[in-house]
């Protein structure tokens, strides 16, 4: 595949799940409670379920972390044996899926996050990530699209049009976004990947120096707790 060694010949690895962010993703409680009583409102009846829903996800997710992937899809399916409709097993289990390279069952674990939770942006951005490594560049851009409408500057939206565009061989998008993408000030391992990719489509950006960028900022996508977006 042509498009797919564009991608390769710059040594492209557009997703780590080691580089989300733990403490955005946290749920946090909801505090409304009924007007004139102690009775809890919906809202925070629901935040109770996501809370509940987070928890039962943590001991996949820290499998997930230490690089246990066989132990962590395990444990997260026993979860959904139990309870098919938490969000955030099934979040976790895509990024197991694409930490394994199955694409397509991860992109299929997002977009059941998502049919629960909508709003999940990491889940979003995990199927954004899931669909380019398929090679199912268009499809991907769409995604992208669809988190810089909720959010102006997404990293992970900027990164992924750019890699997207960089896949099809349009250089003139692919400049633009990824230059954008290094303006959020990414690691520094993933702004030199992002060089590399802009001096092959010829982007004149001035080189990244060690130091310059603070570690553990800017890369996709979000762990996917509730408070996540």
């Amino acid at each position: 595949d042509p498009v797919r060694a564009r991608g390769e010949a710059v040594g492209l690895t557009p997703f780590t799940w080691k580089s989300t962010k733990m403490d955005a993703c946290r749920p946090t409680s909801g505090q409304n409670l009924a007007a004139g009583n102690n009775v809890m409102s919906k809202e925070t009846e629901q935040d109770s379920q996501n809370e509940a829903w987070w928890d039962a996800a943590q001991e996949g997710a820290e499998l997930l972390r230490e690089g246990e992937l066989d132990a962590a899809r395990v444990e997260l399916e026993t979860q959904l044996a139990s309870d098919s409709e938490n969000p955030y097993v099934y979040f976790f289990l895509g990024s197991v899926h694409f930490e394994a390279a199955a694409f397509d069952r991860s992109m299929k674990a997002y977009l059941e996050c998502l049919q629960r939770s909508p709003d999940h942006l990491g889940a979003m951005s995990g199927l954004g990530w899931a669909l380019q490594g398929m090679g199912r560049y268009k499809e991907s851009i769409r995604t992208a699209q669809q988190l810089l409408h909720r959010k102006k500057v997404d990293p992970d939206a900027l990164h992924l049009l750019g890699v997207c565009h960089f896949c099809l061989g349009e250089s003139q998008a692919a400049k633009r976004y990824l230059e954008q993408f290094l303006e959020t000030r990414p690691e520094i391992e993933v702004a030199m990947e992002v060089q590399g990719m802009l001096d092959t489509v010829g982007g004149q950006v001035e080189p990244v120096e060690e130091g310059r960028i603070p570690p553990g900022e800017g890369l996709p996508p979000g762990e996917g707790g509730p408070g996540s977006d």
